[in-house]
């Protein structure tokens, strides 16, 4: 699901999307994250802080994954790349650091790089499946 390099040039690959391992980082800043996800490959380098957030509800007994949500700090605000399962729609949204979640703050935060400013880039993975193109096209 996604993959850190550490500024000591380490890596650390996360889990699934029901367990992402995020707990379990080594404590040690991070220069670069990339995150896998429906197909596509988003890039966040340079960044002072990184999160990750699983948004889940329960619907009669059976929790579902609605939201998931990339995030990447500077000194005041936090870029963020948003998975929204339910509409079926890929966001990306910047907000002021301590209301990045529903005007809220979130935990969890895991060290970059001090004085950057951060990036994120993206990219279309291939499809899975060979592309068929019609004879006489």
């Amino acid at each position: 699901m996604y993959t850190l390099t550490f500024t000591d040039n380490t890596t650390f690959n996360g889990g699934t999307i029901h367990n992402s391992l995020w707990t379990q980082i080594p404590d040690k800043p991070i220069s670069q994250l990339i995150y896998n996800l429906c197909e596509k490959t988003f890039i966040f380098k340079d960044y002072q802080s990184y999160n990750h957030l699983i948004e889940k509800a329960n619907i009669s007994g059976t929790e579902f994954i609605t939201r998931i949500l990339i995030m990447g700090k500077t000194v005041e605000k936090v870029d963020m790349i948003i998975f929204d399962l339910k509409q079926k729609k890929i966001f990306r949204q910047t907000a002021q650091f301590g209301f990045e979640y529903n005007n809220k703050p979130t935990g969890g935060w895991k060290i970059g790089t001090e004085g950057t400013l951060g990036v994120i880039l993206t990219r279309q993975e291939p499809p899975k499946s060979p592309i068929i193109v019609p004879e006489g096209v």
